[in-house]
């Protein structure tokens, strides 16, 4: 299974994003503190630096990449910065 979503900085002091991913044994959990949910770890995700490129632009596109027993989190800035992580 692959999944993958962009994420923009709040502001443009903020150099890298924290993604927290968490696993279910539901389907389709909607909030993070269902019972069964819980936080399998956490990924900082570099940012573009404000001045490098447009203010639109200064997002990271993260992937999730399930494969046998473990998840593989990658982070790709617009800058073209990848960052890769096995949770």
């Amino acid at each position: 299974m692959d999944w993958s979503k962009q994420y923009f900085p709040d502001d443009d002091a903020q150099k890298s994003a924290t993604i927290y991913v968490f696993a279910s044994d539901k389907t389709d959990p909607t909030h993070i503190d269902e019972k069964g949910c819980k936080l399998v770890g956490t990924f900082d995700a570099e940012l573009p630096k404000p001045s490098s490129v447009d203010k639109k632009r200064r997002g990271v596109q993260v992937a999730l990449q399930v494969g046998g027993t473990e998840l593989q989190v990658k982070a790709t800035s617009h800058g073209g910065t990848t960052t890769m992580e096995w949770l």
